[in-house]
């Protein structure tokens, strides 16, 4: 057969010969593709932008990537073997990009045949921004309440500042960073903690990551506690002499701290009026003494000092003599009234 021949046999219902051999390749093909496999794997998405330009806009943290290979391969496919990337060091300007999602796979993946591996999405919009760099103030964050009685007196962060690299529409914003939660529920005296920084915005990365030491200082909460209409007690006065007045009750003001107050006991509180000047009978502006268990303290008092007036014992015993006599006579003459009343009355009757 002649090469003139075999073409116009080839050519010969050519259309009908191209239709098959499509259908044919599409068959094959099909039938490859069902013998196949498929795993779906959430991989992380890394973020490379060491240029002068970072992301101002959410970015991802995982995409979709999908496998297919033969069923006896499909096993040794997992996703350590698998690292997406978003690459931005090539863009040099602030604006907004269609950046491609690139894979790479592991020397023992790509030996895998035949493997057919996609991702998605495989395009990302990210917005750029420049990139820079900002010191600014740490603070403390606490939860819970500490010991009743006591207070959070002072708390101190260090290091004090932090710095944070990003974009700069939003690290010039940013006035703080606080500490995670320190919890002081129940403290009564001060501790130190290592904690790290809470949530900041994942668009920006403070710098050193390393734990930070809290100083919480915990002290007793100052107070008072009020005693009204105390009867001062009188202390040093000569066994001769007699407080001859009625002297006043007090009101006085105690303050300390709010746990020693809560335990407060009637012994440690006193008031008297110390009579240790008086020598002779007369009147005497006295001290009045307010005296409290340390650490407590006086702060307010409504009287420093009382009139007194002062007279011998003995005077007092012969009043008080004195006046038992009178009381006596009168008795005695009452009874002698009623007797003379008596008689009369009897008189009285016999006569009738």
């Amino acid at each position: 057969m002649n090469i003139k021949k075999l073409i116009e046999k080839i050519s010969d219902n050519w259309a009908a010969k191209i239709i098959c051999f499509a259908l044919a390749i599409f068959i094959y093909i099909f039938h490859q593709v069902a013998l196949l496999d498929k795993k779906t794997f959430s991989v992380p998405l890394k973020v490379e932008s060491e240029g002068l330009l970072t992301p101002s806009s959410q970015i991802p943290p995982y995409v979709k990537v999908s496998v297919r290979t033969k069923s006896d391969s499909i096993s040794a496919v997992s996703s350590a073997g698998i690292k997406a990337y978003l690459y931005l060091e090539e863009y040099t300007e602030p604006g907004i990009y269609s950046v491609p999602v690139s894979l790479k796979l592991s020397s023992d993946l790509m030996l895998v045949e035949p493997l057919e591996i996609s991702v998605k999405p495989e395009i990302l919009r990210v917005e750029l921004d420049e990139k820079i760099q900002k010191y600014i103030p740490v603070e403390p964050s606490v939860s819970g309440e500490v010991e009743k009685g006591y207070k959070i007196s002072a708390m101190e962060v260090v290091p004090s500042t932090v710095k944070v690299v990003g974009p700069s529409r939003i690290v010039n914003k940013m006035k703080r960073v606080y500490t995670a939660k320190v919890n002081v529920k129940g403290a009564a005296t001060g501790f130190m903690q290592e904690v790290s920084l809470d949530d900041v915005n994942h668009l920006v990365k403070p710098l050193p990551e390393s734990a930070f030491k809290v100083t919480v200082v915990v002290e007793p909460e100052q107070g008072e506690m009020k005693f009204e209409n105390v009867m001062p007690s009188i202390v040093n006065l000569n066994p001769l002499f007699l407080v001859e007045n009625t002297v006043p009750a007090v009101t006085f003001t105690v303050g300390g701290t709010v746990p020693v107050l809560d335990k407060i006991k009637p012994d440690d509180v006193s008031v008297c009026i110390d009579c240790i000047s008086v020598e002779a009978p007369g009147v005497y502006e006295l001290p009045v003494v307010y005296s409290v268990q340390p650490p407590l303290s006086v702060t307010e008092k409504s009287l420093e000092t009382v009139s007194v007036t002062v007279i011998e014992a003995s005077v007092m015993q012969e009043e008080t003599e004195a006046e038992e006599d009178g009381s006596s006579e009168a008795e005695s003459e009452g009874e002698g009234v009623k007797e003379m009343e008596d008689t009369a009355a009897e008189l009285h009757e016999e006569r009738r």
